[in-house]
């Protein structure tokens, strides 16, 4: 009777080196496999921190800062109406140019 495939094990008629040579090749596929597994994790945990810091920038910074720039325009619009004093006026004033330097500070 021959010899048994690779994936069948060594047999009764396989010399010393072949059997060592054998278990070799095993412990190399089983450090590859292993090694493949970690940066497959890696790569997952990487992916998902990236969908997480995503949604982060999302409701941290880019939606505060469109409400901050709509605060601002619609301040803006309202200081030059005719509806308010000169001194609701100037507190418009003043409070478009903190929220403007609020968002230049915010964006950078």
């Amino acid at each position: 009777m021959g010899r048994l495939s690779l994936f069948t094990g060594p047999t009764a008629d396989m010399s010393e080196d072949e059997k060592m040579k054998l278990l070799r090749m095993k412990k190399k596929k089983k450090d590859f496999d292993f090694m493949t597994c970690s940066v497959l994790k890696e790569q997952q945990k990487h992916l998902l921190a990236s969908l997480h810091f995503k949604a982060v920038y999302n409701y941290l910074f880019f939606i505060p800062s469109i409400f901050i720039t709509l605060a601002t325009g619609v301040l803006a619009v309202l200081s030059q109406s005719d509806l308010f004093t000169e001194h609701s006026q100037s507190i418009f004033t003043l409070t478009i140019s903190a929220l403007a330097s609020f968002s230049v500070f915010w964006q950078s």
